[in-house]
């Protein structure tokens, strides 16, 4: 997804160069193209609103004014402004339950290792 013109095999490409280095490189060149397309519109209550032509380009703009996030337990990408069962405004974790998944999964590595408190 990241290299589609790569001549050769997908799994060889990425086991010679880090996937995220090369989102790096590749990821602002897509974003920018992908965002012309959007126009900036005022509705007639006078509010701003990003006007996209297809749903791609509506994820790109949401993406790029820090819409969406990745869960630090695990990895899914999950929108910021839902709203939380209990009311918090974690940027973290995708659910409070996952959340939980994660301290408890490091309170266990910790007691395993004999380690006290956060590192």
């Amino acid at each position: 997804m990241l290299k589609p013109d790569y001549p050769g095999d997908a799994e060889e490409y990425y086991r010679q160069n880090d996937p995220k280095k090369i989102a790096r490189n590749v990821y602002p060149d897509r974003l920018r193209q992908r965002i012309k397309k959007a126009q900036i519109v005022i509705l007639p209550s006078f509010t701003p609103a990003i006007l996209c032509p297809d749903m791609t380009v509506a994820m790109f703009v949401f993406a790029a004014y820090r819409g969406i996030a990745v869960c630090l337990n695990c990895q899914k990408l999950f929108a910021l402004d839902s709203e939380r069962a209990d009311g918090s405004v974690s940027e973290k974790y995708c659910t409070v339950a996952c959340g939980s998944r994660s301290r408890r999964k490091l309170y266990r590595l910790n007691k395993k290792t004999g380690r006290k408190g956060k590192r």
